[in-house]
């Protein structure tokens, strides 16, 4: 046989496919696999509820134009985006446990999926972290992650490590933390992790994915913000606020759009945390809400960006009985602190808004126990989530 005529019966051989029709392939097969962000099932429970079904996925694919790549419009999220999730982690009230559940989440990322045979179910991504209050410790998060590690469970024949310090050393050098003082510095911080990301000599995380950009206290430039749009000229203080489209909702677009160009470009997630400014609105008949919900106080083009709202709460303690004298306080002032402590917090989704939701969310939800609703406890060197929290308290751990 010629060579020509090899080739043309090798040609003949070769299955033709198109680009398109792989990359919908693949992201169809994707979408069908229970994703996991965070590896604590209470939250990846929540999260997944609120992500495209398989089908809805394939027809977003579907409708993509073809041809020539476009420039994705403002306010149009990428396909590749469609997946990562956003999660917002709204205390009710102070010390309501919100940045306790961060460092447990931040851990897990950090952390591996295994050491020396050790299961430990972390992810072994990088996270970017922007310390908005300057006030996020790497100590405390530190004696989390020990706390985990030397809770995981070992083989029959394995003997514990003592001490995980180095495991927790190479970890942490993961984290990139950055510290913006203002709005402004943030969108600037935000314009630069792509380039600081993608230069390998600058860090060490280059054999790591991207697997979270974290906020830390969303409130903290706010109120900066809300000065500086009152002495700007062009304000209407006619227009109330958060509707307002003046220098903080500009800012905050700024910042939405480089965070979605992020989660875009790096399929991350993002987790932030923030504070109430207003009481819980109970769950009633005329709301319509299971739960308890908050109103919104950042402007809309953060809270359209994010997937879910949660709202946590340190579970209530009876208080002192009226009439008690401070004797009496002072006495029982021990057991009131140990059951505090023991108390626990109580987290929910934010219904505010669920009149958007698509109706398989919907329903998804209201399968949920609680309608989305989980406990988690808090100790010296550990949280622990749900149903973890729920067996430590029966064995008497906490």
């Amino acid at each position: 046989m010629s060579a020509e005529a090899l080739g043309a019966q090798l040609l003949r051989e070769v299955e033709v496919e198109r680009l398109d029709d792989l990359l919908r392939s693949l992201q169809a097969n994707e979408s069908s696999l229970e994703q996991s962000d965070t590896n604590i099932e209470a939250l990846d429970l929540l999260l997944n509820a609120f992500k495209p079904s398989p089908s809805t996925s394939l027809q977003q694919w579907e409708a993509q134009p073809t041809g020539p790549p476009q420039r994705t419009l403002p306010g149009r999220i990428p396909l590749k985006d469609k997946g990562a999730s956003v999660l917002e982690i709204c205390g009710a009230e102070p010390c309501s446990g919100k940045t306790q559940l961060l460092y447990h989440i931040i851990s897990l990322q950090l952390l591996p999926p295994e050491h020396d045979g050790i299961q430990l179910h972390g992810r072994g991504s990088a996270v970017v972290l922007l310390d908005l209050d300057s006030r996020f410790s790497i100590l405390r998060l530190r004696d989390i992650m020990k706390g985990y590690i030397s809770s995981c469970p070992l083989s029959p024949n394995q003997v514990p490590d003592a001490d995980p310090s180095d495991l927790i050393h190479e970890s942490l050098q993961h984290l990139h933390v950055f510290r913006p003082q203002s709005s402004v510095s943030l969108f600037a911080t935000l314009s630069t992790i792509e380039g600081y990301l993608f230069n390998t000599a600058s860090h060490l995380s280059a054999n790591r994915c991207l697997g979270a950009i974290v906020l830390n206290n969303l409130n903290a430039f706010l109120w900066q913000d809300r000065l500086d749009e009152a002495e700007d000229p062009n304000h209407d203080p006619t227009v109330p606020y958060p509707q307002s489209s003046g220098l903080l909702s500009h800012r905050w677009r700024q910042i939405v759009v480089s965070l979605r160009r992020l989660r875009a470009t790096f399929s991350c997630n993002v987790f932030a945390t923030s504070s109430a400014l207003s009481s819980l609105v109970r769950a009633s008949r005329s709301t319509g809400y299971p739960n308890s919900s908050l109103r919104p106080h950042l402007p809309g083009s953060w809270t359209s960006f994010v997937t879910v709202k949660l709202i946590v709460k340190r579970n209530s303690v009876r208080k002192f009985a009226s009439g008690m004298s401070i004797e009496e306080m002072t006495r029982e002032a021990g057991m009131r602190r140990e059951a505090v402590e023991k108390s626990g917090f109580t987290a929910w989704v934010d219904w505010e808004g669920s009149e958007n939701w698509r109706e398989d969310v919907r329903r998804a939800m209201k399968r949920m126990p609680g309608n989305g609703r989980f406990g988690f406890k808090v100790t010296a060197n550990r949280v622990l989530v749900g149903e973890e929290a729920e067996a430590a308290e029966e064995e008497g751990e906490i």
